[in-house]
């Protein structure tokens, strides 16, 4: 790709799995026009909630997630939701801001955010992982369809959004 190339970069949900931050940077940087923009989304997957009456479970899902690499992955870093603006900041070469939106639902049903997610939590049975048994995943399920019934379900996920200007 040439230098100076593009107007716009964005990236979501990506550099929690890239080991070599630094040189991602600069990549974006070298095919950036001068002023062009840098927008990377990421989650900061600690951060996501759940209600439900088994707190503990609930928590030990989530944390699980975060931070167990899937084999696709060369890199796993859960927090990079909140480390996005310093590893672009850092570099010097933007003029930077960041922003928080978060997804908040409170119905727990196919299609929706929070219950896609926790479907994905999944995996950590079943491929044995250790992280999360059968049984800790489906009570964890049961946990927030049982919430939803009674009207307690609550899911939030907090995705913070890096916009960089490039100094020309």
């Amino acid at each position: 790709m040439p230098d100076h190339s593009f107007d716009l970069v964005f990236a979501k949900e990506v550099l929690e799995c890239i080991p070599d931050k630094t040189a991602f940077v600069k990549e974006i940087n070298r095919i950036l026009k001068p002023g062009g923009m840098v927008i990377c989304v990421n989650t900061d997957f600690d951060s996501i909630i759940y209600n439900g009456e088994n707190k503990d479970l609930i928590t030990k899902a989530i944390h699980a997630y975060a931070i167990t690499k899937q084999g696709w992955m060369e890199e796993l870093d859960s927090w990079m939701g909140r480390r996005t603006y310093s590893v672009f900041h850092n570099s010097g070469f933007f003029e930077s801001g960041i922003l928080v939106h978060s997804v908040i639902e409170t119905e727990y049903k196919e299609g929706k955010f929070g219950y896609e997610f926790s479907k994905h939590i999944g995996w950590l049975a079943e491929e044995n992982t250790g992280a999360l048994t059968k049984q800790e995943y489906d009570e964890f399920i049961g946990n927030l369809a049982r919430a939803d019934k009674a009207g307690d379900y609550f899911y939030s996920r907090p995705y913070y959004i890096y916009k960089g200007i490039k100094i020309k």
